[in-house]
């Protein structure tokens, strides 16, 4: 009788792991030797302080614009050195990002969404955000062009 109570216990334990294991968000590495999915022009036309208009070269130049019909860059531009990339379970791509601009360095969070059409990120001047919070203060949205 003890036997089967352990039996019991055992195969219950073994159920509940596999059921919490089944319902953890996946985050399956990708490879940081390109930062393709940044590549392109993002803008948010509600911007009136922030830039309206993000061009990220293949060679991790960016520069940004203050409005969208700009051709010159007028609200920064630096180098974006890829981090860390992953994918999560919803397919959106994930990528830790430093900015090198001129004078200092921007630690930021990137989140594109399984589209392709949507760019959220968080940056800060101190280390990596580890969430995607829209009511940060460094919170940003853009969208492809």
């Amino acid at each position: 009788m003890k036997t089967r109570k352990q039996f019991l216990w055992f195969v219950i334990i073994l159920g509940v792991l596999l059921f919490f294991t089944n319902c953890a968000p996946t985050k399956t590495p990708l490879p940081t030797d390109n930062i393709d999915e940044l590549v392109g022009t993002w803008i948010n036309p509600d911007y009136s302080i922030r830039a309206q208009k993000m061009v990220v070269e293949p060679d991790g130049i960016y520069l940004a614009y203050k409005k969208i019909e700009d051709t010159t860059w007028t609200s920064g531009t630096g180098t974006l050195k890829l981090i860390e990339k992953w994918v999560d379970s919803k397919g959106n791509i994930w990528c830790k990002t430093r900015a090198d601009k001129p004078d200092y360095e921007v630690y930021e969070l990137n989140k594109i969404s399984n589209a392709g059409t949507v760019l959220e990120y968080i940056q800060d001047y101190y280390d990596y955000p580890t969430e995607i919070d829209p009511n940060h203060l460094e919170y940003r949205i853009y969208y492809r062009q």
